[in-house]
């Protein structure tokens, strides 16, 4: 597993009390659910094609 860097960012209450909601139910953190956004966001992106997306997301496993 490659090394995890701190990231601080605010999100506004109703956001953070919608991906609690979401851990209550599934058990995923928030902290995993922004880490899967970033993910999804990463992969619908065009600068980057799929194929370099998922060879840095493998990489970083």
């Amino acid at each position: 597993m490659s090394p995890k860097y701190r990231f601080n960012v605010m999100i506004e209450p109703e956001r953070l009390e919608a991906l609690r909601e979401i851990e209550r139910r599934t058990g995923a953190t928030p902290s995993e659910q922004i880490r899967r956004a970033i993910d999804a966001y990463l992969l619908s992106q065009t600068a980057l094609n799929k194929k370099e997306v998922t060879q840095i997301l493998r990489d970083r496993k």
